[in-house]
């Protein structure tokens, strides 16, 4: 069941995190549209990552986890990575 509480901190984590590496803020949607370089890298970022899940998730599907448990860790890792991002983009 979707929580929202865990994901409100979640994103919350997430944005503490970009503010101690230093990521770029952006007050709104329309200051980050206007950021046409961070946003390709957040976008091919989400587009590498989507493709390694992809990819991953179809040769567990034609191996089974229990022959690859380690392509069930690459698509999860894959998923993460993507929620990473989307949930940067909060901040």
């Amino acid at each position: 069941m979707y929580d929202l509480v865990k994901m409100q901190r979640f994103v919350e984590a997430v944005c503490t995190f970009n503010r101690v590496m230093g990521a770029t803020r952006y007050g709104s949607l329309r200051e980050l549209l206007a950021d046409a370089k961070t946003l390709k890298l957040r976008i091919d970022l989400c587009t590498e990552e989507c493709g390694e899940m992809t990819s991953a998730w179809f040769d567990l599907q034609k191996h089974g986890v229990e022959l690859c448990p380690e392509l069930k860790a690459e698509v999860l890792d894959g998923l993460g990575d993507l929620v990473y991002v989307a949930a940067g983009l909060a901040d």
